[in-house]
């Protein structure tokens, strides 16, 4: 193990780097609230509040998922915040926010996921994320009068394309869930299912 890496593992170091980046999710959901976009601001206190769930729930600052999980699940909102707004970013905003949730439910609840597991979760979480984005538009379009959809077919390709990216989402969670599960981890999951 490198002297960095021993040091990004220590509890203290991963809570300062991700209330770090809590804050900048925060950033960007005031910054989307003030340009006008409610989604996207939306999007990114959903975000925040996940995040901090946990040290809220354990009255313990220290309690905080890896920073890299949601390094990973601010990039597309600071990004948006920044000017660097791509489609891709929409897909990568939804599949990270599942992938947070999945996360979150393996560390910090009883709940035991096996990788194949966890990977069609994460899958299953970003279509479902992404069908609630799409109606959300829908509604900002016909109720506040916007133009986010843009169109059938191609709210068919994005549909596809965020289920796609879901699913790397799943592979990245199953890398992660190898990384931190650790052999203890899984001794418990094969003693549960047995």
């Amino acid at each position: 193990m490198s002297s960095l890496s021993g040091v990004i593992d220590d509890e203290r170091v991963n809570a300062a780097l991700s209330w770090g980046i809590v804050a900048l999710v925060a950033y960007a959901a005031i910054e989307s609230t003030l340009t006008g976009e409610l989604l996207w601001a939306g999007l990114a206190a959903v975000t925040g509040a996940l995040a901090a769930l946990p040290p809220i729930r354990a009255r313990e600052a220290r309690t905080m998922v890896s920073w890299e999980v949601l390094a990973l699940a601010a990039v597309p909102l600071v990004g948006r915040s920044l000017g660097v707004v791509t489609q891709a970013a929409t897909y990568l905003a939804v599949a990270t926010l599942a992938l947070l949730i999945a996360v979150e439910i393996d560390s910090f609840s009883s709940a035991a996921m096996t990788p194949r597991f966890a990977i069609a979760f994460v899958v299953a979480n970003t279509m479902a994320v992404a069908s609630v984005w799409t109606i959300a538009q829908f509604a900002s379009d016909a109720l506040v009068g916007t133009s986010s959809l843009p169109g059938q077919t191609r709210l068919m390709w994005d549909l596809v394309l965020a289920t796609a990216v879901g699913l790397g989402a799943g592979l990245l969670f199953e890398l992660y869930f190898r990384r931190y599960g650790g052999p203890d981890r899984d001794e418990r999951s094969r003693g549960e299912s047995a």
